[in-house]
């Protein structure tokens, strides 16, 4: 906050810097990989999503602070990150909020293929077609977004992770 205690101001916490530490990423991402009852737990959606698309909600009974806790500290003991013992707390919220920026991107991502023929043999792909271009964007997307792989399979039946887009091209 900033506030004044005792004539001090609160110290800030330091910077959790994702984007220069893709092993924290690989660490989170593989821990996810590995547990899928924890990942369940982490992102399952609304009990009406579960139940429109027939699938079961796993009730997170843990709440997902604490879940946020262990992933922290599996992430952050394990590459020796010193600064993790002074303040626990501040880690899980960095990593509750990095799972936000991955999921924004993600979700970016699947708007920008749209429908990509899924099912679809490549020989029966016409070149330049919206579908073969769409497709082509694979490479530029893990270009920049390297994670995509591993977290698509996760995310892709989602309906919270994995938005279906819907347009309307008349008015009202």
């Amino acid at each position: 906050d900033g506030e004044a205690v005792k004539g001090k101001k609160k110290r800030r916490a330091p910077d959790i810097k994702w984007d220069s530490n893709r092993s924290w990423n690989h660490s989170l991402i593989q821990l996810l990989i590995d547990q899928p009852e924890f990942r369940s737990k982490l992102f399952s959606h609304s009990t009406c999503d579960a139940r429109d698309n027939n699938q079961c909600k796993s009730q997170a009974k843990d709440q997902k602070v604490h879940i946020l806790g262990v992933l922290a500290k599996h992430i952050f003991e394990e590459h020796n990150t010193v600064q993790y013992a002074s303040d626990p707390g501040h880690f899980a919220k960095s990593v509750g909020q990095h799972l936000g920026r991955l999921k924004k991107t993600y979700a970016r991502h699947v708007h920008e293929l749209g429908a990509t023929g899924a099912g679809l043999e490549p020989e029966d792909i016409t070149p330049d077609s919206d579908i073969a271009n769409k497709l082509g964007m694979l490479d530029a997307i893990l270009e920049g977004f390297p994670f995509w792989d591993n977290l698509q399979p996760m995310w892709h039946e989602l309906p919270n992770y994995n938005a279906i887009w819907v347009t309307s091209s008349t008015h009202g």
